[in-house]
């Protein structure tokens, strides 16, 4: 079950909104098939894995990442051709958060056919694998990645702005990955206008590019930024008093989200992701900079937090930091990372972890 866990992770960033699935069929303790969800729209795990075994499928064992889907969406039911091909038991990590499988579980239409059903295997180890799949699931708003490059002593930019390149090279070529997963990446209007940034994929190509979505509360932002070149969508979240004539001059080049401002007078995060996953935005990446940061902490938006972190040491009280706001009274009310794994990027180092524990959030 972990191998494919493991496998089905390499699909990350292409299946979505679907989840991230990989199954086999072993027999006599022997893989037989394999298979998983590349894309949404293609062949699930299950029916790839069984159509590779073929008659080999007959008596034998299917274990696959999540429960199996019970509804006809792009492609069949998998129940169904699991039932056909005559598997004899189906072992499975972590129930479909879905409502169209809980209403209608893969264990009774199973058991229903004598099918065996075991379930269980790996189960936290599933559901760190598809955290955004569950939480779209469980509250109809994008999953939320934090990403930030910085120094050792905790800086993002020097007093002049300057911030190009704190981070080694192999720490941009993995952030770039990161936004081939994410559906949408976010930045405020100042970083836009200090760093004119692409916001693309270019580090890490092959991964589908990004929606591109700009903070800018008051719409001043300047209509030849880079970030308009190419075909990739671009969208401007503002606030709620715009006018038509300033919106029109980004006529073709961007859609206009007019969100209210909550009482600190910063926009409203939760209306803000409510609105991006009306229009399929499953997974956001916010990139900075640092005001975007501390909103969205402040407003508990964020789920998870990614960071990179050089061997370089920035020095002096006037350089930026990533998180600024009021702080937090005592050390018991700091924002606590859970889950948390760290990499070697030579020479650079990441830091990942959850503010919102998955685990907990899918038993409730």
């Amino acid at each position: 079950m972990r191998r494919l866990i493991k496998q089905a992770q390499k699909w990350e960033g292409f299946t979505r909104p679907n989840p991230m699935v990989a199954a086999a069929v072993v027999r006599d303790n022997k893989v037989i098939a394999t298979g998983a969800h590349k894309q949404a729209g293609q062949s699930h795990a299950e029916a790839i894995a069984l159509k590779k075994a073929g008659d080999q499928a007959k008596g034998a064992t299917l274990y696959v990442t999540l429960e199996p889907c019970t509804h006809t969406g792009k492609t069949p039911p998998c129940t169904d051709a699991i039932i056909a091909a005559g598997i004899r038991e189906v072992i499975y990590a972590v129930e479909d958060p879905t409502k169209k499988v809980r209403q209608n579980p893969a264990d009774d239409l199973l058991k229903k056919a004598g099918i065996i059903v075991k379930k269980g295997l790996c189960r936290e180890e599933a559901i760190l694998l598809n955290d955004v799949f569950f939480k779209n699931a469980r509250t109809s708003l994008p999953f939320v990645t934090l990403k930030v490059g910085m120094s050792l002593d905790g800086k993002i930019a020097l007093p002049s702005n300057e911030s190009k390149y704190i981070t080694d090279v192999t720490s941009r070529v993995h952030a770039h990955r990161l936004r081939g997963q994410a559906s949408a990446i976010i930045v405020g209007r100042q970083t836009v206008m200090i760093d004119n940034p692409l916001l693309d994929t270019r580090l890490a190509p092959g991964y589908p590019a990004p929606t591109k979505i700009i903070l800018d509360s008051t719409l001043q932002l300047s209509p030849a930024s880079k970030l308009f070149e190419g075909k990739t969508p671009v969208m401007i979240i503002t606030g709620p008093d715009i006018p038509k004539s300033a919106q029109d001059c980004f006529k073709n080049k961007a859609d206009i989200i007019q969100v209210s401002h909550e009482t600190s007078g910063n926009l409203a995060w939760h209306e803000i992701l409510e609105s991006l996953y009306t229009k399929g935005i499953t997974h956001v990446l916010i990139e900075g900079g640092s005001q975007v940061y501390t909103t969205a902490l402040m407003q508990d938006i964020v789920d998870k937090v990614v960071v990179y972190i050089a061997p370089k040491i920035l020095m002096g009280a006037e350089s930026l930091s990533p998180f600024g706001g009021p702080g937090v009274p005592r050390l018991l009310d700091a924002k606590t990372l859970c889950h948390v794994k760290s990499r070697f990027l030579n020479p650079d180092t990441m830091i990942s972890g959850y503010l919102h524990d998955p685990l907990l959030d899918f038993e409730h």
